[in-house]
């Protein structure tokens, strides 16, 4: 693989205002502004500092400490050693991976797929799409969501403090047709329905109150019963069945 050094970049061809990069080692370079685009397996050194709007194709690596300003896009199979840290609104497409203590601010997202070692923190409003894992001691911020068969370790918080045992999300439910997310954490089950968060007794009581009977009164109330059980079900240590007989 050729590696580059700032004066190779320097001569890299721009086109519409986007500096075209080459497939390489740019282990060499620390600093990269703003408009970047990198071919697929790229590789980066330590403490790498990216300005916004970079893009990255399939495969590229990133080494300990790299940091990246607001908008950044990644394709897949991207991979981040520890510590790398990712301003807002940057995308992730499926399979790519990150070491321990990563950290994100708001509103990221997550393609199918997407891998985090432990201790990685996450701002509000970032999302993730199917079968992301976590491993120990993740954090979340407010409002951040999760979609089907996403798989977390021990010690994970949400919204910034609540330790999660286990949640489940009911869709297309109530006036907004959304997804409405139970967590059971230590401390308690707790529900966000959109912008609202709060413990399960005072979503009862809101639905009651915005909802006092009708079409969606009775969708959250099936809702909530559904998981008021799922959640008592989930006290039980449960052993995986040799065969699902339902498939």
């Amino acid at each position: 693989m050729k590696k580059y050094t700032q004066k190779d970049f320097d001569k890299f061809e721009v086109v519409n205002g986007i500096v075209q990069c080459p497939t390489g080692d740019y282990s060499s370079i620390s600093v990269f502004a703003e408009y970047c685009s990198f071919a697929k397996r790229c590789s980066f050194a330590e403490y790498c500092s990216f300005a916004k709007r970079c893009s990255f194709a399939e495969y590229c690596s990133f080494a300990e400490h790299c940091s990246f300003a607001k908008y950044c896009l990644f394709a897949e199979y991207c991979s981040f050693a520890d510590h790398c840290s990712f301003a807002k609104l940057c995308s992730f497409a499926e399979y790519c991976s990150f070491a321990k203590y990563c950290s994100f601010d708001g509103l990221c997202s997550f393609a199918e797929d997407c891998s985090f070692a432990k201790l990685c923190s996450f701002a509000e409003y970032c999302s993730f799409a199917k079968r992301c894992s976590f491993a120990e001691y993740c954090s979340f911020a407010k409002r951040c969501s999760f979609a089907e068969d996403c798989l977390f370790a021990e010690g994970i918080k949400i919204e910034g403090y609540h330790k999660l045992i286990a949640y489940i999300g009911i869709d297309r439910i109530g006036s907004r047709l959304g997804k409405t997310y139970f967590f059971k954490c230590k401390d308690g089950l707790f529900v966000r329905c959109g912008c609202w968060f709060g413990t399960m007794e005072d979503f009862t009581a809101r639905v009651k109150e915005t909802h006092p009977t009708g079409r969606f009164r009775k969708e959250y109330d099936m809702a909530i019963d559904y998981a008021t059980k799922w959640a008592e079900f989930n006290n039980e240590k449960v052993e995986p069945a040799p065969e699902d007989k339902l498939n």
